[in-house]
């Protein structure tokens, strides 16, 4: 049969695979924007708007100080600028609202008060601390720059400024300077409580009747620290009724006053005062008064001064009589000595003198069970009659009668004492002498000092500059000497020959030098001429002479003030020859063994010194100094290790020096004595220099050095040269 077709049978659909289609990016929809939270950021302090104010801190609204950001939640005033409040109370306080103030590191609070500087109401509390307070209520007798009632408490620790009177009845007032140099002007009374005043700040200086019961300690151990007044127990106050009249102050609580002398500190003493401790580290009382002072206990070891005069027959009156007397001695090993600068002509009259300035002490305690063979238990009395000019100072024990407690006359200790033929003015001037002497010394200087490595500068010319600078010092034979000097040195040089090359040069030094008791300006200026060979083996030769002029224009003093000014000046010379030989090595290193023999002179001068002193009433301004000439003979030897480059050299060098001749003797001549001293150079030591030079262009140089010495009685603790040079 034919193929008959059949009917088409529908087929379920195959799912086709995807085809990928490339992506269409759609529209971003637009989102709102929905608010980030915020990131806290650190308080940045904002500076301090206000500085000046006309109300005073009163610790309850002080819109001012809460608008300038300067009073804080807790009552604190923090003032980080110098800032200054008149008003006619600086400062209120009250038992509900203690206060603080903090100033900031380099700000200064002042106060300027017409009434109180400081109101510290029963139990209130002021506390001030921080870098500096200033307190001024000018001279208005009913002014207090601070007023502490019963109970009160104010602390200040800072550096501080006060001036004008304080007024304690029966609150505890402290005064600590934290060791910055502070002033206190002003007197104190104290009817009651306690005050405590601490001066350890360098200079700081108090000035004040202090009249005081309950509890007074004064701290002077700052260094250099000054006390001018007097110290007495308050026994009355004004009366309420009548000011005219005086009441008695009642004695409700033991009265204790309580003084310490630092050992660089002084008591001048202006009126009678009565001081229950008197602790002395060393320092200095000051008899400026005809009233008694009087020391309940006393501990340590002090000076009371006397000035006054004395005639040829040893009769001497003092500008103030004022006596000292003792009643107790605690501890062991205490000294109390009594000086004046007054003195006679011979060793007879010198004793009366002691004698009668003896007569200003008395013991006041158990004379039975504490003096023993004319001598105190515990307490070694000396007298002592100071230096002059040239007369050394002589020191005499204090023989004390039993039956009285007063000086019985004085037996002489040391005449003169250890090291004492020198007084401190010609220790002074020798000192002065002797840093003019070294300066001119050192001027004398090698090559690479002066010009640096010259084989950097094959020109046939060159001119060059260079400045140095150092320090010298020496405690040879009683100096005490230190010189910081500044030299700027400028030379020219030309090639005379194939291996010659000659030069000129000329400098400038200024210098500052410091002693014991003085200081000095130094000057020096100098013309040279030099010459240097070098050798193609390395070897070189390098003469200089030099001819100038020095001077120190100086001013030396003892303890006592006693001061000599001096201009002194002269003419020098100097010669020096150096040999080296500078030996290749491998890599570009090097040797150079070197020696030196430098030859300086210094002219002899006869000069006037002027002086403060007066010789028995008379006075005495002149000081003849007649300086000698000096001859230094210096002989070095060294050896330098270094690298040269085409374009640069390093090197170290080591030197042994020794001076062979160096002496310098000085009289001093006033009309009743004449003095010398004598200082000899002879010593040996060594030295170490580290240097370089460098090429900066085809035709600049620039050179430098350190150097030190050591071991040597005459130091060099630095001395750096930098110098520059020219080709051309």
């Amino acid at each position: 049969k034919p193929d008959t077709p059949k009917p088409d049978t529908p087929k379920p659909d195959t799912p086709k695979p995807d085809t990928p289609k490339p992506d269409t990016p759609k529209p971003d929809t637009p989102k709102p924007d929905t608010p980030k939270p915020d990131t806290p950021k650190p308080d940045t302090p904002k500076p301090q708007p206000q500085t000046k104010f006309t109300t005073g801190i009163g610790g309850t609204t002080d819109v001012d100080y809460t608008k300038s950001g300067i009073k804080k939640a807790d009552n604190t005033y923090v003032f980080d600028l110098t800032s200054t409040i008149v008003a006619a109370k600086g400062i209120t306080a009250s038992a509900s609202a203690p206060i603080t103030v903090k100033t900031g590191s380099d700000a200064t609070l002042n106060i300027q008060a017409s009434k109180y500087g400081i109101d510290a109401g029963a139990n209130s509390q002021v506390n001030i601390n921080g870098n500096r307070v200033s307190i001024d209520t000018g001279s208005v007798t009913s002014r207090r720059t601070i007023h502490a009632a019963a109970g009160s408490l104010v602390n200040i620790a800072s550096g501080f400024d006060i001036k004008g009177a304080v007024e304690n009845k029966g609150g505890t007032i402290t005064l600590d300077d934290t060791g910055k140099k502070s002033t206190f002007d002003g007197d104190i009374t104290q009817t009651n409580g306690a005050l405590n005043l601490k001066l350890k700040g360098e200079g700081s200086t108090l000035r004040s009747n202090i009249r005081a019961r309950g509890t007074l300690n004064i701290d002077l151990t700052g260094k250099n620290t000054v006390f001018t007044g007097s110290l007495t127990e308050m026994t009355q106050v004004p009366s309420l009724l009548r000011s005219a009249r005086m009441t008695p102050v009642a004695a409700s609580a033991p009265s204790e006053r309580s003084i310490t002398i630092g050992s660089t500190s002084t008591w001048n003493v202006t009126d009678a005062s009565d001081i229950t401790n008197l602790t002395a580290e060393g320092g200095r009382i000051v008899q400026q008064s005809d009233g008694l002072l009087n020391i309940k206990n006393y501990t340590g070891n002090t000076t009371v001064f006397y000035e006054g005069t004395a005639d040829k027959n040893g009769n001497l009156t003092l500008a103030h009589n004022g006596k000292v007397q003792v009643q107790n001695i605690t501890g062991t090993k205490n000294r109390l000595t009594f000086a004046t600068k007054a003195f006679g002509e011979t060793a007879e009259t010198e004793k009366k003198v002691a004698a009668a300035l003896a007569g200003q002490f008395r013991y006041t305690g158990d004379r039975t069970a504490n003096i023993e063979n004319n001598a105190l238990k515990n307490l070694d009395l000396d007298v002592v009659i100071g230096e002059g000019i040239l007369k050394s100072e002589v020191t005499y024990q204090m023989l004390l009668d039993p039956a009285t407690g007063t000086a019985g006359g004085v037996k002489e200790i040391a005449r003169p004492l250890i090291g004492s033929y020198e007084t401190q003015v010609m220790r002074g001037v020798k000192s002065a002498m002797a840093s003019s002497a070294t300066a001119w010394r050192a001027e004398a200087n090698d090559l690479m000092k002066r010009m640096g490595d010259l084989r950097l500068s094959p020109e046939d010319a060159g001119l060059w500059a260079r400045v140095y600078r150092g320090k010298s010092s020496s405690g040879k034979d009683g100096m005490d000497y230190s010189l910081n000097y500044t030299t700027i040195q400028i030379g020219y040089d030309k090639q005379a020959s194939k291996d010659w090359r000659v030069g000129v040069a000329g400098s400038y030094m200024s210098g500052s030098s410091s002693y014991t008791y003085g200081s000095g300006k130094n000057k020096e200026g100098n013309f040279g001429v030099y010459g240097t060979w070098s050798g193609k083996d390395g070897a070189y030769v390098d003469l200089i002479a030099k001819i100038g002029r020095l001077s120190n224009d100086f001013t030396v003093s003892n303890p006592d003030g006693l001061y000599v000014k001096g201009d002194y000046k002269t003419l020098g010379m100097s010669m020096s020859a150096e040999y080296g030989k500078r030996i290749a090595m491998a890599g570009g290193s090097y040797i150079e063994p070197q020696a030196e023999l430098i030859y300086t002179h210094l002219n002899g001068a006869n000069y006037t010194g002027l002086s403060s002193y007066t010789f028995h009433g008379g006075s005495y301004p002149d000081l003849e100094i007649r300086q000698g000439a000096m001859n230094s003979f210096i002989g070095r030897i060294g050896i330098g290790f270094g690298r040269e480059t085409e374009r640069s050299t390093c090197f170290a060098k080591i030197s042994l020096y020794h001076e062979f001749a160096g002496s310098l003797a000085t009289d001093y001549v006033v009309p009743t004595q004449t003095k010398s001293t004598h200082l000899d150079f002879k010593d040996t030591w060594i030295g170490v220099q580290l240097g370089g030079t460098m090429k900066l262009s085809d035709r600049t140089n620039i050179y430098g050095s350190f150097e030190k010495t050591f071991a040597g009685d005459i130091k060099t603790d630095w001395r750096v040269d930098t110098g520059m040079r020219w080709n051309f």
